[in-house]
């Protein structure tokens, strides 16, 4: 058994005994729903150090992250669903067959042909999936308002690449509909044709971000 195992190990028996018959309150009443908001909240923390450099607070922030997955993992095993190993294992073959270029015969030119294989292989993963997920979304609905307008955005470059605009053709779309969004404040102060509006501001600013090699909601 290598070290790994047995801290992975430990932390999954740590978890054990929060749950357990004399563990704590807190940690026996949750569920993987009420986890999830934790989950977001740690990522965004880890997402802030990664950023700040510093190799500590990187180091603690991934602690945190991986606590939550296992606590998660446990929920589910109590529940006679899956356990972490069935996790590592569905992670480890699936990326795998998302890298036929490395692990297969698959002959690529960059990354830009690197992404457009896998999001192929994802959709093609979704249809022979057998879950009973709707798989009919390629983007998730619970994602953040600014991480889906900029998926949106860059999955509509991969899917109709001639349709893919210039940055100072976004540049130009971002103007007009500046100058349509104040013109329209000047006469209404809330309506549909106004949400609409700002609505199709904010995805156009994300799409310069998609188009500048940015991303919205990581920016400085």
């Amino acid at each position: 058994m290598t070290n790994n195992q047995n801290e992975f190990q430990k932390l999954d028996g740590l978890i054990q005994t929060l749950r357990g018959e004399n563990g704590c309150p807190w940690d026996k009443k949750q569920t993987p729903q009420s986890m999830s908001k934790y989950l977001l909240e740690e990522t965004n923390e880890l997402i802030e150090a990664i950023f700040s450099g510093i190799e500590d607070d990187i180091k603690e922030e991934l602690g945190d992250v991986l606590f939550l997955v296992f606590f998660v993992c446990r929920l589910m095993t109590e529940k006679n669903c899956f356990t972490i190993k069935d996790v590592v294992q569905t992670v480890y073959h699936k990326m795998i067959h998302r890298h036929p270029h490395v692990f297969g015969n698959v002959k690529v030119s960059g990354t830009q042909e690197v992404l457009a294989n896998w999001q192929r292989i994802k959709q093609e993963e979704k249809k022979q999936s057998s879950t009973k997920l709707n798989h009919s979304k390629e983007i998730s609905l619970s994602l953040p308002a600014l991480l889906r307008a900029y998926r949106v955005s860059d999955i509509s470059n991969q899917k109709i690449p001639e349709k893919k605009m210039s940055r100072d053709q976004v540049i130009e779309t971002i103007d007009n509909q500046w100058n349509q969004l104040k013109n329209t404040l000047k006469h209404v102060e809330q309506s549909n044709e106004l949400d609409q509006l700002i609505g199709q501001f904010i995805f156009s600013i994300v799409h310069l971000c998609h188009q500048s090699n940015l991303h919205p909601e990581i920016i400085k």
